[in-house]
């Protein structure tokens, strides 16, 4: 899904990414072994913030996020860490939600 808008800034693009990150089949099976690799539960939780990082899961300690409200549920606003685009940012559901393809 896509959106373009005017805005006083210039074009704004809005996109609902539904991919799945980018993994080796058998990275996730070593991973679902592991018990020690369930915090943060992904890298798109907003336990994410501040997190120092480990073996299996990179540091985010320069990442924050900014609560907001969405259709009265809580969600959270965060500039992406990676440079898909120029400026980029991710809406964060305050439950972890696996992605799934609809």
């Amino acid at each position: 899904m896509k959106w373009q808008t005017q805005s006083s800034y210039g074009k704004l693009e809005v996109t609902i990414n539904l991919s799945k990150p980018e993994k080796d089949p058998k990275a996730i099976a070593q991973a679902k072994e592991n018990e020690n690799i369930n915090y943060p539960q992904c890298l798109l939780c907003k336990e994410n913030e501040y997190y120092s990082g480990n073996y299996h899961h990179p540091a985010r300690q320069n990442l924050r996020i900014i609560p907001i409200k969405l259709a009265n549920e809580n969600w959270f606003f965060q500039y992406s860490p990676y440079i898909y685009y120029k400026e980029h940012c991710i809406i964060l559901n305050q439950k972890h939600t696996p992605m799934k393809n609809l």
